[in-house]
C-alpha cells in the first residue's frame, strides 16, 4: 500500500501556513503590540502548525523511503534514479532546516513564560496576561539578542520553503514525468 502521497499533504499545508505565520511576525513584530491575547494566539497557531508540519514531515519522509523501494519502477523511464537521489536529499534537507528552526525557536531562544511570585506583580516587571490561575508573565529577549535571532529565523523559514518546493517538485517530476510507482 502506498502511503506517502496520502500523507503528504498535511505537512506541506501546515508548513507553508506555520511559515508564513513566522514571517509575518519576524518582518511586522510590532503585529499585535497591545493585544497580548491575540498575540499569544498567533504564537500558538505559528508553533503548532510549524510543529504538526515538522512531525508531518518526519512521517512523509519515512514513508517515502518505505514506497520508494516497494514501488513498482516496471514502466519508469530511464534517469529516475537521479531524480530520486535528488528528492531524498531535499526531503532529508527539510528534516534539518526545520528541525533546526524548531531548535533554535523553542530550546535556543524559548518564549519566556514564567509564573509570578504573587498574584499582583510588580509594577517594573513584564506584561501580565490573565488566566484561570495565577498571572503568566511574559519576558522579552534583549533587543540585540532578538534582532539576530530573527534574521537568522527569516533566512531558515525561507530556505526551509524553498527546499518544500524543490522537494514537491521532484516528488511530482518522478511520478508525472519518469511513471516511478505506475504500474
Amino acid at each position: 500500500m502506498v502511503i506517502h502521497p496520502l500523507l503528504l499533504h498535511f505537512p506541506v499545508a501546515l508548513l507553508v501556513t506555520g511559515t508564513a505565520a513566522l514571517v509575518l511576525s519576524l518582518l511586522r513584530p510590532g503585529l499585535f503590540a497591545g493585544k497580548k491575547g491575540q498575540r499569544l494566539a498567533f504564537e500558538g497557531f505559528m508553533s503548532g502548525a510549524l510543529g504538526l508540519g515538522y512531525a508531518g514531515v518526519i512521517l512523509t519522509v519515512i514513508t517515502g523511503l518505505f514506497d520508494m523501494q516497494a514501488s513498482p519502477k516496471t514502466q519508469a523511464k530511464d534517469g529516475w534514479i537521479i531524480i530520486a537521489v535528488l528528492h531524498i536529499i531535499t526531503a532529508v534537507s527539510l528534516l534539518v532546516v526545520y528541525g533546526g528552526l524548531l531548535y533554535r525557536r523553542f530550546v535556543v531562544f524559548p518564549p519566556a513564560v514564567s509564573l509570578p511570585d504573587s498574584a499582583s506583580p510588580a509594577p517594573d516587571q513584564s506584561p501580565t496576561i490573565p488566566g484561570d490561575g495565577p498571572a503568566l508573565l511574559l519576558e522579552t529577549p534583549p533587543l540585540a539578542l532578538a534582532h539576530r535571532t530573527d534574521w537568522l529565523s527569516l533566512g531558515l523559514s525561507l530556505l526551509g520553503l524553498l527546499l518544500l518546493i524543490a522537494a514537491g517538485w521532484l516528488g511530482g517530476t518522478l511520478v508525472y514525468e519518469y511513471r516511478v510507482g505506475i504500474g
